[in-house]
């Protein structure tokens, strides 16, 4: 059985691509974390979802409200193969 997804949101989204110390460090929380995107608040996304981004597929691989509130998320995610 095949996968299969559909769009679920489009929103505007900060991508930055991890330098090599940034990476070192999200290793102790996921070994293949290359990218932190930041959006709006959304109650709704969580790890089951995924990021196309610049012709690329990411997957979420955590979820961290920004200073706690309900202002911004980021997200690490990882390039999807």
């Amino acid at each position: 059985v095949r996968d299969t997804w559909t769009a679920f949101a489009q929103v505007p989204a900060e991508v930055v691509p991890l330098s090599g110390d940034e990476r070192i460090q999200a290793m102790a929380v996921a070994s293949r974390v290359t990218y932190r995107v930041r959006i709006t608040y959304r109650e709704d996304v969580t790890p089951r979802h995924r990021l196309i981004w610049d012709a690329q597929t990411l997957q979420i691989l955590s979820v961290v409200r920004v200073d706690g509130g309900r202002r911004f998320l980021s997200l690490d995610c990882g390039e999807l193969r």
